[in-house]
């Protein structure tokens, strides 16, 4: 994700009660994000669906082709950060 998509990301996150945001006292061009007890619960709702997804990856592709991919989508990650920097 880039900034743009990521400050999306957690706008919506915010107004939905999801996250909180605090201000560091200490450094004003900080900010603390934290999950509020519905944004835990929502996160424990979608653990099983991304472990149903990667079962099911896993067994359409088989768990060396899913490894290899995996290791790519994490070479294009890395790249795509040293591309925007």
């Amino acid at each position: 994700m880039d900034k743009v998509q990521v400050s999306r990301a957690v706008s919506r996150a915010l107004r939905h009660g999801l996250l909180t945001r605090l201000r560091d006292s200490n450094d004003r061009r900080r900010t603390v994000l934290n999950l509020t007890d519905k944004g835990k619960d929502a996160v424990n709702q979608c653990k099983p669906l991304a472990e149903n997804f990667d079962n099911a990856l896993r067994d359409g592709l088989g768990s060396d082709k899913t490894d290899q991919l995996n290791d790519s989508l994490d070479g294009l990650d890395k790249l795509a950060e040293n591309l925007l920097k």
